[in-house]
């Protein structure tokens, strides 16, 4: 007797593939290069370009526009923010479109998205409210957990910023992305638009090779493993030029922005250079320090705190000779978004890695010896 056929197709248990692309323009990298130049942090020093670079950068602009961003975007913090717009602006991102259609924007909704951006945890209608200019909703955003570590004189100047009527900010944000584009960018925006198609290049063969978004992430970023939240729907690539060889992932909306840097390959394209791999892996090995470190991560995974005790350095000296390592595939990233992170060695990325490190990370100890 035939068994009774279910009328249910049941699809529940195949996995969901998010729609992921790779968007190579160099409109992110014009915002991250500002993030980095005219931002609170010291975050250019760690930077492939170096802090050299970013201070031509930030002294090529004029008076009047270090002036007019500082006012719009506090610190650089509106920098980033506007990634997020970005990705869900019309393609194509060059920057002629990019900017004719932030131009276009209703400065209320455009300062919402950026508010929003900043501030996605708290009650949306005190959001709203800071939008459409309420004091009394600026100072409670100001007051919330995410800006409590916040120095004084940044939470003054958000104030001044966030209380400038909507239609000032748009159009200040598109001026300085003009001004800036034109004293300091335009110089190398065409190379760098070249180097990062080619990069998009490798980074697209990825995302049609992936098996997961995870896999994926680690591969893109060289080492950062972190876990896709839920509620995204949809993963935007990001290379940079300026980035490297750090990683921003960031969310807007249902999308995860991941800005990840460009390989060197992309960037110097003489055929007689040598494997990037090559030059960060003997790079990241030619000192004494980052072996240690790799050798204590040997035994376990450790957080930054744990590293900094072991070696017995200043926390920031550990995390640039940990960024060394990171860039050339040695040190794994897990990213927890309610803990600090944790590194871990990723030997298996690195060609012939047992001819290199196994036999320092392995000692023989006094009993195998021969």
């Amino acid at each position: 007797m035939e068994t009774e056929r279910t009328q249910l197709h049941n699809l529940s248990s195949r996995a969901r593939r998010l729609q992921t692309t790779v968007d190579p323009s160099v409109t992110y990298d014009l915002l991250l290069t500002l993030w980095a130049s005219l931002g609170a942090d010291d975050k250019a020093s760690a930077h492939a370009l170096g802090e050299k670079w970013f201070d031509e950068f930030r002294t090529s602009l004029s008076d009047r526009t270090r002036e007019l961003a500082e006012r719009v975007s506090p610190h650089g913090v509106m920098w980033t923010a506007l990634l997020g717009v970005v990705a869900r602006s019309p393609q194509p991102h060059d920057l002629d479109n990019v900017l004719t259609w932030l131009a276009n924007q209703d400065p209320v909704w455009l300062r919402s998205q950026l508010m929003e951006e900043h501030f996605c945890d708290l009650d949306p209608a005190t959001v709203a409210a800071a939008v459409a200019g309420d004091e009394a909703a600026v100072d409670k955003m100001l007051e919330s957990e995410k800006l409590s570590h916040k120095e004084p004189e940044l939470k003054a100047a958000l104030r001044s910023s966030f209380l400038l009527p909507a239609a000032e900010v748009a159009m200040g944000l598109v001026e300085v992305l003009q001004t800036v584009r034109e004293e300091a960018f335009r110089p190398f925006e065409a190379e760098w638009a070249a180097a990062l198609e080619r990069d998009a290049v490798d980074k697209r063969i990825a995302v049609a090779n992936s098996t997961n978004p995870k896999d994926l992430i680690e591969k893109v970023t060289n080492g950062i493993s972190f876990e896709v939240p839920p509620g995204v729907g949809r993963i935007v690539i990001i290379p940079s030029v300026s980035l490297r060889p750090w990683t921003l992932i960031t969310d807007h909306d249902d999308a995860l922005l991941v800005c990840c840097p460009v390989s060197e390959e992309a960037i110097n394209s003489d055929p007689e250079a040598p494997p990037s791999w090559l030059v960060a892996t003997y790079r990241a090995l030619g000192d004494d320090k980052r072996l240690r470190l790799l050798r204590r991560l040997s035994d376990s995974p450790a957080s930054l705190a744990e590293l900094t005790e072991f070696m017995a350095m200043a926390k920031s000296t550990v995390f640039h000779h940990i960024g060394v390592l990171r860039a050339a595939g040695l040190v794994r990233v897990e990213m927890d978004q309610d803990q600090s992170p944790t590194y871990s060695l990723r030997l298996d990325s690195i060609p012939d890695r047992d001819s290199l490190l196994d036999h320092y990370l392995k000692p023989l100890t006094k009993e195998t010896k021969p």
